[in-house]
C-alpha cells in the first residue's frame, strides 16, 4: 500500500473559551489517506508511528474517546466511521521566529495491507505525515507560585518569581510559558485586588529596596517586575490580634 501525506487546520485550544470545539478535527480517509492496487481497504490496518506534539489522537470505543499511544493501530472502518480524531491541547509557547502560517504540529502513520493470499504476505506502506496547521487562540495566564514567605517584624521582603510568578528564564521572545505562553513578561500583569493589612506593597530598587511607587488596590505589576526583584512588602511593625 501507499500512504499519502495530508494536512488540516484547527484552532489552538484555550481553557479560557467555554464550549470550544474548533480545536478538534475528525480524521477521515481523505486526511489519513492511503491506496493499494491489489487489496481492498477492509483488510488494512493503520499504525500511528509518531504522536503529535501539541495534541493527541483519540479513538471512539462506542462510549468514550480514548487517547492512542505511539504504535497503536486502527482500521479503515474506524476512519470511515468518524471514530478517529485529533484534539489540540493548547498552550503553545511563542518563540522568536514562530509563525502561525507554518504547520506547527503533525503526526505520522503507515498502513499494512493485511494480504494473506500472495507471497510475501502482508506488506507495510511507507510512513506518511499529516501536517496540522493551527490558528492562534488567546491563552489565559496561570498563577505560578503563591508563597508563603516570612518577614521579620518591621522588616521588608522582596517578592521574587520564586514566590509569585515564575523563576523560569524567559525564552528568546521574552515569554515565560509557565505563566502565559503567548504574551511577554511586560504584557503579563498582576493586579492587586485586596490590600495587605499590616504594611505596604511597593515597587522599589531590586538591591536596596528603596521605594519608587507604593501600590494599593487596582495597582498593576508585571511579570518582569517580579522577575526583576522590584516588588517589595514592608511590614509596619503592628500585629494582628491576638498576637
Amino acid at each position: 500500500p501507499v500512504a499519502n501525506n495530508g494536512s488540516f487546520t484547527v484552532a489552538e485550544f484555550s481553557s479560557g473559551l467555554a464550549g470550544q470545539s474548533d480545536h478538534i478535527q475528525i480524521l477521515g480517509p481523505s486526511i489519513v489517506s492511503a491506496s493499494d492496487a491489489d487489496t481492498a481497504n477492509g483488510s488494512w490496518t493503520y499504525t500511528l508511528t509518531a504522536l503529535p506534539t501539541y495534541g493527541k489522537i483519540q479513538q471512539w470505543n462506542g462510549s468514550a474517546w480514548n487517547d492512542l499511544a505511539a504504535n497503536a493501530t486502527f482500521t479503515y472502518a474506524d476512519l470511515n466511521g468518524g471514530n478517529l480524531r485529533y484534539v489540540n491541547t493548547g498552550r503553545i509557547a511563542i518563540t522568536a521566529g514562530f509563525s502561525w502560517n507554518s504547520a506547527n504540529d503533525s503526526f505520522k502513520f503507515k498502513v499494512n495491507d493485511g494480504e494473506t493470499l500472495s507471497t510475501p504476505n502482508s506488506l507495510d506502506s511507507n510512513e506518511a505525515t499529516v501536517a496540522v496547521f493551527l490558528r492562534p487562540t488567546n491563552q489565559p495566564p496561570t498563577v505560578v507560585n503563591n508563597g508563603p514567605t516570612t518577614v521579620p517584624e518591621g522588616g521588608a521582603r522582596k517578592i521574587t518569581g520564586a514566590l509569585l510568578g515564575s523563576a523560569d528564564a524567559p525564552n528568546n521572545a521574552d515569554i515565560v510559558a509557565a505563566v502565559d505562553p503567548d504574551h511577554t513578561r511586560v504584557q503579563v500583569q498582576y493586579r492587586i485586588t485586596a490590600n495587605v493589612g499590616h504594611g505596604v506593597l511597593y515597587l522599589g530598587d531590586p538591591t536596596t529596596g528603596a521605594t519608587s511607587i507604593q501600590l494599593s488596590v487596582g495597582s498593576a505589576i508585571t511579570l518582569a517586575d517580579l522577575q526583576g526583584g522590584r516588588l517589595w512588602y514592608q511590614h509596619d511593625g503592628t500585629d494582628a490580634a491576638p498576637y
